[in-house]
């Protein structure tokens, strides 16, 4: 009889045990898949803690955070990539022209381990939305918005549309730049007026060299791979502008290219 119920008693033990497992298993063990990291903050001390590599560790009831090791970052109107709302970036011409800009960027994310948790503690990202919400398309936002204010709508798709792209990414690349303003003389292609424009000029140091704003990339992130697909001129806002097809042809420049192209763009 004792048998039995020891028999019984050591059944419901395992049974137990392996209920405890189903539910809590996904809390004890984690795995880090190929292409992401993982922040851990610990279930009692609340210590962090990056796991770079491939593979499983213990969470033991830990909060887990995963990140990207890299991916690439949509900020356009076409629903085949990224969401499937229009995620493009408006900016105005100094002609008052309004342009939507669609785009992608390639975000590399920390490779060290302390980059990779300072970017949770020290500069309070939550998760990869967040980062990039609050941090990617805002730096994108300023530096398009900053490029457009260096030209006419007429001159980006133009003569200065290498420019337009070379300058976006050099300031990606390095920071915005440092700029002041130049009144300028703009003549209406339509109606033949001339009018006083205020542009944005890059300051430069005594060598000719551009000044720079410090860059918001933090722990070592990077941004790669900028390319600018279209550009959409808004009617409503671009009275002076002339054959909008042009714009709907991709440009882009790649990181290891970027000097030649700032050098070949010619700076203001």
């Amino acid at each position: 009889m004792n048998f039995k119920i020891r028999h019984y008693v050591m059944a419901g033990v395992v049974f137990v045990c392996i209920i405890i497992a189903i539910t809590l298993g996904g809390q004890i063990v984690s795995t880090v898949e190929r292409g992401t990291y993982q922040i851990k903050q610990a279930a009692i001390t609340g210590t962090m803690t990056a796991h770079m590599d491939t593979g499983m560790f213990g969470q033991w009831f830990g909060d887990i955070v995963t990140f990207p090791k890299a991916e690439t970052f949509y900020f356009t109107k076409d629903e085949y990539e990224g969401a499937k709302h229009d995620q493009s970036i408006e900016v105005r011409f100094v002609d008052g022209s309004i342009c939507d800009i669609s785009g992608t960027v390639r975000i590399v994310y920390p490779r060290v381990e302390q980059d990779a948790i300072d970017l949770v503690v020290a500069h309070g990202f939550k998760d990869k939305r967040d980062l990039e919400h609050k941090l990617i398309l805002p730096t994108l936002r300023n530096i398009l918005r900053q490029t457009a204010n260096m030209m006419t709508a007429r001159e980006s798709y133009a003569e200065k549309r290498a420019d337009f792209v070379a300058w976006a990414w050099d300031q990606l690349e390095n920071g915005s730049y440092k700029t002041k303003n130049e009144d300028r003389e703009v003549v209406d292609p339509i109606s033949g007026d001339k009018t006083i424009k205020s542009f944005k000029v890059i300051q430069r140091d005594k060598e000719g060299r551009p000044l720079y704003r410090k860059s918001p990339m933090v722990c070592g992130m990077t941004l790669e791979n900028f390319e600018i697909k279209n550009r959409l001129i808004n009617n409503t806002g671009a009275r002076n502008f002339v054959k909008p097809a042009r714009f709907n042809s991709p440009d882009s420049v790649l990181r290891n290219h970027s000097r030649h192209s700032i050098r070949s763009a010619g700076i203001p």
